[in-house]
């Protein structure tokens, strides 16, 4: 067609509204990224959701956050999850919460890792159950510490044993004392040696009895000597003999008195 990007800029919303979905099939696949991008979010919302599916994939590439931001969910519903991952990390901050929570689980599950640490911790915290329980390892890892703080108990409880141990161990120590709280028994005995080292004292408290009689003696060994002080007395007297040997000299040098006490009396 030749339009220039300026050109472009030039069509009004009507104008474009008005398009049969086979000129705007001629329009979405004649321009370029370049020129995509200069959409206004104005020209965006005035595509049909039969002119979206249009769209080349270096088209959806060239999407920017505006561009993004003005598709409705019903257009973001004809996108592929190979499609999804093309979007620019900058584009990603046009999605509304509601666009981020309508996607679909392929969808969610397309986003690349760094699309993922891209996400805002309000679009993260967006997510449904069933979004975050369709994540990958992969995904799951790249969680910044504030965005594993940002999810709520529900979607904590909806992780997968293995989207469990694949958080971070900056992720793992952001959690909330909620969110421990809201780990299952299988949850928590699917942390890692090295996650546990990272808990500190608060979320030791959170930590349920049947949650703890579930650690290794690897996972025992790994709770730091600043952290072993919130195992209640309840929680320590109920570890099993295997479990209490496993001890460091440092760990038994940090327990309180009435830590010790329970142990004695258990």
């Amino acid at each position: 067609m030749g339009l220039t990007a300026t050109q472009v800029g030039a069509l009004s919303s009507a104008q474009i509204g008005a398009l049969t979905s086979d000129q705007a099939t001629v329009l979405t696949t004649t321009l370029t990224s370049t020129q995509i991008a200069s959409l206004t979010s104005a020209q965006v919302t005035a595509l049909s959701t039969d002119q979206v599916p249009a769209l080349s994939t270096a088209q959806i590439a060239g999407l920017g956050s505006a561009a993004l931001a003005a598709l409705g969910t019903d257009d973001l519903a004809t996108f592929s999850s190979s499609e999804i991952a093309l979007l620019s990390s900058k584009a990603l901050a046009g999605l509304s919460t509601d666009n981020v929570a309508a996607l679909t689980t392929d969808q969610t599950s397309g986003l690349t890792s760094t699309q993922i640490a891209a996400l805002s911790t309000t679009q993260l915290g967006a997510l449904t159950t069933d979004q975050v329980a369709a994540l990958t390892t992969g995904q799951i890892a790249a969680f910044t510490s504030a965005q594993a703080a940002s999810l709520s108990t529900a979607n904590i409880a909806a992780l997968t044993t293995a989207g469990i141990a694949a958080l971070s161990t900056s992720a793992i120590a952001a959690l909330t004392t909620a969110q421990i709280d809201a780990l299952s028994t299988d949850q928590a005995e699917a942390l890692t040696a090295t996650q546990v080292a990272a808990l500190g004292s608060a979320a030791m408290t959170a930590l349920s009895t049947a949650d703890l009689l579930l650690f290794s003696t690897a996972d025992i060994a790994a709770i730091s000597s600043k952290a072993i002080v919130g195992l209640e007395t309840g929680d320590i007297a109920a570890l099993d003999n295997t479990q209490l040997q496993a001890f460091t000299s440092t760990q038994t040098g940090a327990i309180t008195n009435d830590q010790v006490t329970a142990i004695i009396a258990a």
